[in-house]
């Protein structure tokens, strides 16, 4: 049997539990009324019980035992599913002291059944859960094949595009070697050309023109110049003769 003890003096902050709905005499409840008697002297108490719904609360009359007064919890106390509430009344003479109003829950239980279920109704209802289980089963790999589908392609688009960079990368790539090349024939160009114009150069001729120590002007062609001569008049002109 379940006990619990508690002082008819003190609040219990909590609901008591007293068992669940039909049970009977397997929960007690031990109130100390040790200092009740002490101060009143010896007398009769009687718990009031207010189940849930009820207008009204019922007595219960307990019997006390070296200052213990014990609640043996019936049936008839767990009839009513819910929360009620119950309280000590303890009467010595015309005196009456009456403890807190403890709060009490009785706690939903399944309905009793004498009549046996059919075993065909049992296998129907077990084919059934296996049923929705299975269909629920199908339905998760389906959608794990989905999303596996989804993954696949976003693999292969993935792919696609590092395919596409490295193509676009090559072949800019190859731009750049294809630009190094022609910056070089033009490198190598340039220098041929400056190669022929120094050669150019060296080959030119030239007519030399000089003043002695006297200060006359003294003129000098190059054989390649042909008939033509330079002369310097009194006047002090440069005369070409082709």
């Amino acid at each position: 049997m379940s006990v619990l003890s508690l002082n008819a003096d003190n609040i219990f902050p909590k609901v008591i539990r007293i068992g669940y709905e039909g049970e009977n005499v397997v929960t007690q409840i031990d109130f100390n009324l040790k200092r009740w008697i002490t101060e009143y002297g010896f007398g009769g108490v009687t718990l009031l019980v207010l189940r849930h719904g009820d207008a009204n609360a019922y007595p219960v009359a307990l019997m006390i035992e070296d200052g213990i007064a014990s609640w043996s919890i019936t049936k008839t106390d767990t009839a009513k599913v819910g929360r009620g509430a119950i309280q000590l009344k303890y009467v010595v003479g015309e005196k009456i002291k009456k403890s807190p109003v403890f709060d009490i829950s009785c706690l939903n239980a399944l309905d009793d059944s004498d009549t046996v279920p059919d075993p065909y109704d049992s296998w129907l209802a077990t084919l059934t859960d296996l049923s929705a289980l299975t269909t629920a089963n199908a339905q998760a790999a389906a959608q794990s094949e989905s999303n596996a589908q989804a993954s696949a392609e976003l693999a292969e688009q993935s792919a696609s595009a590092a395919s596409e960079s490295a193509s676009a990368s090559a072949e800019s790539a190859q731009s750049a070697a294809q630009s190094a090349s022609q910056a070089s024939e033009s490198a190598s160009r340039a220098k041929v050309s400056e190669q022929a114009a120094q050669s150019a150069l060296a080959g030119m001729t030239f007519v030399s023109f000089t003043v002695d120590e006297d200060g006359h002007v003294l003129i000098t062609n190059s054989d390649l110049l042909g008939t033509t001569a330079f002369e310097l008049t009194e006047s002090g002109h440069m005369e070409v003769t082709y």
